[in-house]
């Protein structure tokens, strides 16, 4: 017997009332939050392969100067965990086997 293929995820931002919310929606589910990046405004990227984690970057313009960071989000629930930080962080992507990014 074989493994198989995880579920397809899908995630996008969806926007009301001035707030940035991460959507995700698993197997064709109904969508649902993002849970896990508390207040932080956020834009998904690609979900690792087997679908348990999604990467995301943030961004802030704080008294510092704007900042970017790259998150790895766990999508059952969960902190999210800052990977990078940097002044520009553009288009992450997993490596085939979900080893590195």
């Amino acid at each position: 017997m074989g493994c198989s293929e995880p579920a397809p995820t899908f995630a996008w931002v969806s926007e009301a009332g001035g707030a940035a919310v991460v959507r995700v929606s698993r197997a064709g589910g109904p969508p649902t939050a993002l849970a896990g990046l508390g207040d932080r405004s956020a834009f998904p990227a690609d979900p690792d392969p087997r679908r348990t984690h999604l990467l995301a970057v943030t961004s802030d313009d704080g008294p510092n100067g704007h900042r970017e960071a790259l998150l790895l989000v766990p999508l059952d629930g969960g902190q999210a965990q800052e990977l990078a930080a940097a002044q520009m962080l553009r288009n992450p992507r997993w490596s085939p086997d979900g080893s590195a990014v």
